[in-house]
């Protein structure tokens, strides 16, 4: 396995770990932050494994890289989006802002 694959596997490692944290909250509690902590750390990891990239790989490296961690991303935040049941219009607006906080973050 090479460095890029172990990153990929890594961060992969994370979104795993934020998906288990935010299947355990509930969404139609009284007490909530947004965006969720679930969400802006992730947002945070993956933004700085780009920053640290940046300094010492060719962008068509770290493109190669990123893209995987996004498809990745992408998959498993999708199959995790079909295990969640939200039970008002309430939950489901706190459900998916953090996905939108990390859409601006992004851009």
């Amino acid at each position: 396995m090479g460095i890029h694959d172990k990153l990929v596997e890594i961060m992969t490692s994370r979104a795993n770990a934020h998906i288990n944290a935010m299947k355990k909250i509930d969404f139609a509690a009284d007490k909530f932050t947004s965006p969720n902590a679930y969400m802006e750390t992730l947002t945070k990891e993956t933004g700085t494994l780009h920053r640290v990239l940046g300094r010492h790989l060719a962008e068509p490296d770290i493109h190669g890289i990123m893209s995987q961690i996004a498809r990745s991303y992408q998959d498993l935040w999708s199959r995790a989006f079909e295990d969640v049941t939200v039970p008002t219009q309430v939950a489901k607006d706190r459900y998916v802002d953090p996905f939108l906080y990390e859409e601006t973050l992004l851009m």
